[in-house]
């Protein structure tokens, strides 16, 4: 099969006068700020109430497990937190929602609360979750721990 016979060419769909699909807009040019990531090592602190915390869309575990078979047995390794690339834009929406979040812990129960929301009542056992948090730029080359930050 040629390069040419491997090309498949998509037209745009025809659409009909008043469907939905016509009067949704069409994408523009993609800004070069949402394309581009950077690595971060993230995760969540030892010694944190909850061994995970989702923030923006973006998990910040505690730690990954690892399976690997070494002589015929599985070996487990612990690694804390976890290497993600994201982009500038997702930063800032971790940034912003980690600043509005607390976390209350009442005997059993630990909770997370957003300041300013319905019903919100500051209390003397908040703590900010940025307390619980890491997000570390990774540079290149740069070897990446196994042990949790301190």
């Amino acid at each position: 099969m040629t390069d040419q016979e491997a090309t498949v060419v998509v037209e745009k769909p025809v659409r009909a006068k008043g469907d939905v699909m016509a009067s949704v807009p069409r994408p523009k040019e993609v800004s070069p700020e949402y394309v581009k990531t950077k690595k971060y090592r993230i995760g969540t602190k030892e010694g944190s109430p909850r061994q995970n915390y989702t923030v923006a869309g973006i998990c910040f575990p505690l730690y990954i497990e690892r399976l690997e078979e070494q002589g015929g047995e599985t070996v487990r390794s612990r690694e804390y937190g976890v290497v993600i690339d994201i982009t500038d834009p997702e930063v800032e929406a971790i940034k912003k929602a980690v600043s509005r979040r607390v976390v209350r812990e009442e005997g059993a129960r630990r909770d997370i609360h957003e300041i300013g929301s319905v019903g919100y009542q500051p209390n003397p056992n908040d703590v900010p979750m940025a307390d619980f948090l890491y997000m570390v730029p990774v540079e290149e080359g740069q070897s990446i721990l196994q042990g949790p930050p301190q």
